[in-house]
C-alpha cells in the first residue's frame, strides 16, 4: 500500500496516512495507525512518498484509531483513497474495513473481484468489479448520500 488518505470532508482530511517508513497521521489529528505482525516498508517498490507499506497476505494488519470516536459515527459522505499493489487477487482479503459494521466502508478482494460495501445507520449498499491486476493502481471508495462509487485509476468502474 502507497499514500492513504481518509476525508470526511474534502477541504479537511481526517486522517492521511503516508507510510513513510512509519504509521504516522499527517493531517495533524493524531490518528497513528497500529500494526499487527509486523507489515514492513518498502523504499524501492512504491507509488508515493518515500516507502509503501508491505503485508504478508496473512496475518499481518494495521488497525485504524477509534480514539474520539473516530469513524465510530454516522455519516452521509465518506471517501477512502489508497494506492494498492496486491501479489495475489484471490483468498478473501480485507483490503480496508474503516468504521465497522454499523457505521463503516469496506473493500475486500477475492477471485479476481473487489467488493466494496457502507454501512450507515439503516442503509447498507455494495458492489463489485472485475480486478485483475497485480501492479500498482490507485483506489478510491466515495459514499455520497446513499449513493456509492468504486474508481480504479480515476475511472469509474463500479456504482449503486
Amino acid at each position: 500500500f502507497g499514500e492513504s488518505a481518509f476525508a470526511e470532508n474534502l477541504n479537511v482530511p481526517a486522517a492521511i496516512w503516508l507510510f513513510n517508513n512509519n504509521l504516522n497521521d499527517g493531517s495533524g489529528n493524531g490518528r497513528t495507525l497500529t500494526q499487527s505482525n509486523n507489515p514492513t516498508y518498502d523504499a524501492a517498490d512504491k507509488q508515493e512518498g518515500t516507502h509503501s507499506i508491505r503485508f504478508n497476505g496473512s496475518n499481518q494488519s494495521v488497525t485504524m484509531p477509534t480514539t474520539g470516536s473516530f469513524l465510530q459515527s454516522a455519516f452521509t459522505q465518506r471517501t477512502i483513497a489508497f494506492w494498492m499493489k496486491s501479489g495475489s487477487n484471490t483468498g478473501n482479503r480485507v483490503v480496508v474495513d474503516a468504521g465497522g459494521s454499523d457505521d463503516g466502508l469496506a473493500i475486500r478482494l477475492d477471485a479476481n473481484t473487489l467488493f466494496a460495501g457502507v454501512a450507515s445507520n439503516n442503509v447498507r449498499n455494495s458492489i463489485s468489479t472485475p480486478y485483475t491486476s497485480t501492479g500498482w493502481n490507485h483506489i478510491a471508495l466515495v459514499y455520497s448520500g446513499n449513493t456509492l462509487r468504486l474508481f480504479v485509476n480515476g475511472t469509474e468502474v463500479a456504482s449503486n
